[in-house]
C-alpha cells in the first residue's frame, strides 16, 4: 500500500509569518523566500538584482550612495541624481541615463549637515533643499548651467515636492513650525519658484494633532499631508490662502518621507509595523497576516530605517535588513533576500512608454554593518571530506589528519609540485558574495619549510575569476578577504608552494571562514522584471518555502508518510526535507560543552542550538539535471517513509537569474499518507 495522495498547495495565500503553529490557511505559507505568488498561481522566483559595475566607491567604503531622482532634459537625455558620502563631505552629481561610469560632481556640500533633504524638477530647473541643521541655503540647477545657483529664501526642510506650478516644503523636527507647510510665490507677473515670503506664504497642518509632518504626496487636486499620527487633505480653488484642510485618520500616518508609494489609484503608507492602503480616504491594512522582523540570515546585519517604492506591480517594503514585496495583482506577501544587500528606495529610471520592454530600477545599498554568516568550511573531521581533500590534491602528496580538525599536507616524492589543500566543501564556487564584501579566516598554521599562502578564488559575473591571495603567518592567523567588484562566488584553498624535499609539510588547525563584522560595502543596485538570455550568472537566487504543519485533520494519531512529491519547474537541484513536528527538550550545560563559543553564536538565545540540523527532519536531495519535459514542469517524487503526528516540508531551489536556469516554479506538493495500524494488546 503507498498511501493515499493529498494535495498540498497551491500557495495561492503567499507569506504568512504570524500563523507559525498550524493556524495557517492551507494555501499559504509560514516561510516564503525569494518566491512570490504570480497570476498563474505559481510560486515564481524574483526578478533578479545585480550590484551596477562601477558603483562600488573606494576600497574604505566611504562613499555611501543617496539617490535623489531624475532630471529629464529629453526623452533621449536624462540624468540620475544622487549624493555620495566621500567622507568627510556630500558630493552631489549626475549620471547621463543612469551610467555610473559617467558620474559628474556639480557641487561639493562640505560637512556632515551640508545635506540634500528634498528634491524636484519643474520645467528644466531641479530644486534641492536642505536641512535645519545646514549652515547652507536650498539652491537649484540645470544641465545647460556651470554651477547651481542658491535661493536664500528657500526654507529649510526635509521634504520638498511640486504641486499646481509651486514647490512646497515641510518636515522639521521642532514644536514651533513642524506642522508648518512653506510654498513659493505665485503672483501677478507668474510664477516664481525661487522665491518664498516665510511670513505670509504657508499654512498650519492641524497644529497639536498627530505630531510633526512626516511626508507630502501631491494627488489629483490636492496634497496629501502625513504626520507621526494622522493624514490630512490639503487642497484649494485658486490661492492657498482659501484652501481647506481635511482629516483623512487621526490614528495613522507615515514613519518617515520614504514611507508612502503611489500606485494608479492606491496610495500605500507604512506606520508601526503595519501597511495601509488608501482608497477614497479608507485605509485599509493588507499585512495581518505578516509581521515584519528583521532578517538573521541577511548578509547586512545593521540596515536602518524602513522605505517603501513600487516595482513593476508590486510594493516593496525594506524593514531594516529585511526586504518584503506585496504582488499587488494577487495580493499576496513574500520575503527577498540577496547576497547583493539591502537595497533602499527603488527609482524607476526613464523607459519607452510605447515598449512592452520592464523598465529598470536603482536603489542604493543600505546596509552599514555586515552580518557574521555560517561557517563556509565544512567538518573537516568528517571521512566523506578527507576524501574529497585527498582526491582533489596535489599528485605525490598524501594529506591526512594530523589531530581533530587539523589537515597536514606531507610530501613524500622529490619530483612533484606543491601541495594544496581545498577548504571549500564539494562545489568549488560554494562561498556566495558581492562586490566589496570581505571575509575573516581564522585558524593556525605550522610549516617545515617556506610560506604558507590562502588563496580564494572568486568568481565574476562576466565568467572571468580573481584571486586573492594572503600570506599565513606561522601559529594563529586572522586575514581578511575583500571580494573585488562583481564578485557573485569564491571558494578558499591553502598551498605551500615551498615544499621541495621528501618530509617537508605544512598544517592547518580550526580552519574558519566567516563573512566578517565589518561595515558593508556601498553600491548601487538594480532590478529589471525579466530574466535575460545570459551563460553567465546573474544572481544566485535561493528560493526557499516551508509549509505550515499538516495534521491531516487527525491531530491525536499517528500516520504513516509513505512518499511525497513537487510539482515544480526548474533546472537545478532541488533540496527537499520533511519534518515531523515534535517536542522540543530543554538543551542541558553537557550539549552545549560540546561545541566552541563561535560555533554557539550562530543560535539564538534561546536556544544556542538551533543551527544544528535537526535529527528527525528527513533530508534529500534531487538531481533533474537529466530530466526533460515539453515545457519544463516535472513532478519529483521524494522516496523516504516516517511516522508522524504532524508535519511540515521545506523545499529550496535555485536559479542563477538568467532564462536558461529561471524563473524557477513551484506548483504543489503531493503527500502519500495513511493512518499508522494500531497493535492491539489482547486477541478476542
Amino acid at each position: 500500500m503507498s498511501g493515499k495522495p493529498i494535495l498540498i498547495g497551491p500557495f495561492v495565500g503567499g507569506l504568512n509569518n504570524i500563523s507559525l503553529a498550524g493556524e495557517a490557511d492551507d494555501s499559504q505559507a509560514v516561510e516564503l523566500v525569494n518566491l512570490e505568488v504570480t497570476l498563474d498561481q505559481a510560486l515564481t522566483s524574483r526578478p533578479p538584482m545585480e550590484v551596477i559595475e562601477g558603483s562600488l566607491r573606494g576600497n574604505n567604503f566611504s562613499d555611501g550612495w543617496n539617490i535623489l531622482g531624475i532630471h529629464r532634459v529629453t526623452n533621449a537625455e536624462w540624468y540620475l541624481i544622487a549624493q555620495r558620502w566621500t567622507g568627510t563631505d556630500w558630493s552631489l552629481g549626475y549620471m547621463l541615463n543612469g551610467n555610473v561610469a559617467a558620474y559628474t560632481e556639480f557641487k561639493l556640500l562640505t560637512g556632515t549637515t551640508n545635506k540634500v533633504t528634498g528634491y524636484a524638477q519643474v520645467d528644466d530647473y531641479s530644486y534641492f533643499s536642505v536641512g535645519t541643521g545646514a549652515s547652507i541655503s536650498g539652491f537649484k540647477w540645470r544641465k545647460a548651467d556651470a554651477s547651481p545657483t542658491d535661493i536664500a529664501q528657500m526654507p529649510k526642510g526635509n521634504i520638498l515636492v511640486s504641486y499646481k506650478s509651486r514647490l512646497w516644503l515641510a518636515g522639521r523636527d521642532s514644536s514651533s513650525d513642524g506642522s508648518t507647510l512653506w510654498f513659493s510665490k505665485i503672483d501677478a507677473t507668474g510664477v516664481h519658484l525661487d522665491q518664498w515670503d516665510t511670513t505670509v506664504d504657508f499654512i498650519k497642518v492641524a497644529p497639536g494633532e498627530g505630531g510633526f509632518i512626516t511626508a507630502l504626496l501631491p494627488l489629483n487636486n490636492s496634497i496629501l499631508i502625513f504626520k507621526g499620527d494622522g493624514t490630512w487633505r490639503f487642497s484649494y480653488p485658486s490661492a492657498p490662502s482659501k484652501g481647506q484642510v481635511d482629516k483623512i485618520s487621526g490614528m495613522i500616518g507615515a514613519a518617515n518621507a520614504n514611507c508612502v508609494a503611489e500606485f494608479e489609484n492606491f496610495v500605500y503608507v507604512y506606520d508601526q509595523g503595519r501597511v495601509y492602503e488608501l482608497i477614497n480616504s479608507i485605509y485599509t491594512q493588507v499585512n495581518r497576516f505578516v509581521k515584519f522582523t528583521q532578517d538573521s540570515k541577511a548578509v547586512d546585519g545593521i540596515a536602518p530605517g524602513v522605505t517603501l517604492s513600487v516595482v513593476t506591480r508590486r510594493l516593496i517594503v525594506r524593514y531594516y535588513n529585511t526586504v518584503y514585496s506585496y504582488f499587488i495583482d494577487t495580493k499576496t506577501w513574500s520575503q527577498w533576500r540577496s547576497y547583493n544587500g539591502t537595497p533602499g528606495r527603488f527609482f524607476e529610471l526613464p523607459a519607452d512608454s510605447a515598449s512592452a520592454t520592464q523598465s529598470t530600477y536603482v536603489a542604493a545599498s543600505e546596509g552599514l554593518t555586515q552580518s557574521l554568516s555560517v561557517e563556509y568550511i565544512p567538518d573537516i573531521t568528517s571521512a566523506e571530506y578527507l576524501a574529497y581533500a585527498n582526491s582533489r590534491r596535489t599528485p605525490n602528496h598524501i594529506i591526512s589528519f594530523q589531530s581533530p580538525n587539523t589537515l597536514k599536507n606531507t610530501k613524500n616524492t622529490t619530483n612533484s609540485s606543491a601541495g594544496i589543500i581545498y577548504l571549500n566543501s564539494k562545489d568549488e564556487y560554494n562561498i556566495r558574495c558581492a562586490s566589496g564584501q570581505r571575509f575573516l579566516f581564522t585558524g593556525s598554521s605550522t610549516a617545515s619549510v617556506g610560506t604558507v599562502v590562502a588563496r580564494m578564488a572568486f568568481l565574476l559575473r562576466d565568467g572571468s575569476f580573481v584571486n586573492v591571495e594572503n600570506n599565513l603567518p606561522g601559529g594563529a592567523f586572522s586575514v581578511t578577504f575583500r571580494a573585488p567588484e562583481m564578485a557573485i562566488a569564491a571558494f578558499i584553498r591553502v598551498a605551500n608552494f615551498d615544499l621541495a624535499t621528501v618530509g617537508d609539510n605544512f598544517t592547518i588547525t580550526n580552519p574558519s571562514l566567516k563573512r566578517d563584522t565589518v561595515q558593508s560595502p556601498y553600491t548601487l543596485i538594480k532590478l529589471t522584471d525579466q530574466y535575460v538570455s545570459d551563460v553567465n550568472i546573474v544572481e544566485y537566487l535561493e528560493c526557499h518555502v516551508r509549509t505550515k504543519s499538516y495534521d491531516y485533520q487527525a491531530p491525536s494519531a499517528h500516520k504513516r508518510l509513505f512518499w511525497w512529491g513537487i510539482d515544480v519547474k526548474t533546472t537545478k537541484s532541488i533540496e527537499a526535507k520533511a519534518i515531523p513536528i515534535a517536542k522540543q527538550l530543554p538543551i542541558s550545560w553537557g550539549q552545549l560543552e560540546a561545541y566552541t563559543h563561535t560555533q554557539l553564536a550562530q543560535g539564538t538565545a534561546g536556544n544556542p542550538l538551533s543551527w544544528l540540523t535537526v535529527s528527525l527532519s528527513v533530508f534529500d536531495e534531487l538531481d533533474v539535471s537529466n530530466s526533460q519535459t515539453e515545457n519544463g514542469r516535472l513532478f519529483v517524487k521524494v522516496i523516504k517513509a516516517l511516522r508522524f503526528r504532524q508535519i511540515s516540508f521545506e523545499v529550496d531551489l535555485l536559479s542563477y537569474g538568467n532564462a536558461s536556469s529561471g524563473p524557477v516554479k513551484l506548483f504543489s506538493l503531493t503527500s502519500y499518507v495513511l493512518p499508522k495500524e494500531k497493535v492491539f494488546g489482547k486477541v478476542n
